[in-house]
């Protein structure tokens, strides 16, 4: 894997993390955060991935 397809993994597993730690929220849980982060994000950093790994080959 080469260093712009990690920084994108990265990126990718850090909204991950942000959406685990928001639905362990206690009191005013920020459900559209947690969807934005976990499958909006997500989703977007993982086509770009792909994409970017197409171009590659």
């Amino acid at each position: 894997m080469n260093d712009l397809l990690a920084e994108w993994v990265s990126k990718a597993e850090g909204d991950y993390l942000v959406a685990q730690r928001e639905m362990r929220a206690r009191g005013r849980v920020s459900y559209d955060a947690i969807c934005f982060h976990f499958c909006v994000k997500r989703r977007k950093n993982i086509a770009s991935i792909s994409a970017y790994e197409d171009r590659l080959t």
